[in-house]
């Protein structure tokens, strides 16, 4: 299977529960309602951007993501997935993550200088390097979830 369409997304989310927390991020970034499989760093030729997952509710999805979770009071928590869309058609596209403790323009940073990096390695020609950073600071007495995600189908 060869994925066709892409949606990229980030999202928060806050619980009392570790789990919870994340399922709420997961939530948030409208992506909560689809069964994800992990999946590394390449973007298939001519897949194309879409608005939101288009598939049925329970549907099995090829995520590449970022998350970290904690409820360590106080603490910035960033993730970013950038990927890189090549210059020429026929070419493949490169999907990085990065998550930490960090401000969120140096999580983005980061995933950025992977994508250039593994294109780089390849070398593929960039078109332009999309990204779909976020941070949140953890509130007292609960658990904070920061996920970015590029969900492929």
């Amino acid at each position: 299977m060869i994925a066709t369409r892409y949606y990229l997304t980030c999202g928060i989310g806050v619980a009392e529960k570790e789990l919870a927390a994340f399922d709420c991020s997961l939530i948030d970034a409208h992506v909560g309602d689809f069964n994800h499989v992990k999946v590394s760093s390449v973007l298939p030729e001519k897949c194309k951007r879409k608005d939101c997952v288009q598939l049925e509710k329970g549907s099995i999805v090829h995520t590449a993501y970022a998350n970290l979770v904690s409820n360590q009071e106080n603490v910035v928590l960033s993730a970013c997935v950038a990927v890189g869309i090549p210059q020429r058609e026929g070419c493949i596209g490169m999907i990085m993550e990065y998550s930490g403790t960090c401000s969120v323009n140096e999580a983005e940073q980061i995933a950025i200088d992977l994508v250039k990096d593994a294109m780089g390695q390849r070398n593929i020609e960039i078109r332009e390097i999309l990204t779909a950073p976020i941070s949140a600071k953890v509130p007292s007495g609960c658990y904070l979830s920061v996920f970015s995600a590029l969900v492929m189908w």
